[in-house]
């Protein structure tokens, strides 16, 4: 199921008419095909953003980490999320959440605790989920004393 279909439609037709997009109708786009597992979509929703002279913001940053981490492809998850400063955006509890959903899948538990020190040296205080999802990670690859 989903409705990531009718979404990708709906972004075509209002990057075809007058009506301007902004980020947050690419996001929403970017979204549902995560959310319904098309991730390669939502990386292609992406790659359209530029050619609309649309700037990526905080939650397009933190749906490429997604799509990226459901890929498999957890480096370039990591690499999207240390690059964010460098486009003056600041990583939030989603982007730091969707990375650490990456190391987890992946068995990372290193990376996992880096990017969970990242979190806090960038004043983003980490949540319980972040929490869990490192401790699941250290204890999934016996790195229970972590």
């Amino acid at each position: 199921g989903g409705q990531w279909a009718p979404a990708l439609a709906l972004l075509a037709q209002v990057s075809s008419s007058f009506v301007k997009a902004d980020a947050a109708v690419f996001n929403a786009a970017m979204s549902s095909c995560n959310s319904n597992g098309h991730w390669a979509h939502a990386l292609e929703v992406m790659d359209r953003m530029p050619g609309a002279g649309i700037p990526p913001d905080v939650v397009t940053q933190s749906s490429l980490i997604t799509a990226c981490e459901r890929a498999g492809l957890w480096m370039q998850a990591l690499v999207t999320l240390r690059e964010m400063p460098s486009l003056r955006l600041q990583p939030n509890v989603v982007s730091y959440s969707a990375a650490l959903v990456g190391c987890e899948v992946s068995g990372l538990w290193r990376h996992a605790m880096h990017v969970l020190e990242d979190a806090r040296r960038h004043a983003q205080q980490p949540d319980a989920i972040m929490y869990n999802i490192v401790i699941g990670v250290c204890g999934n690859c016996g790195e229970w004393e972590q």
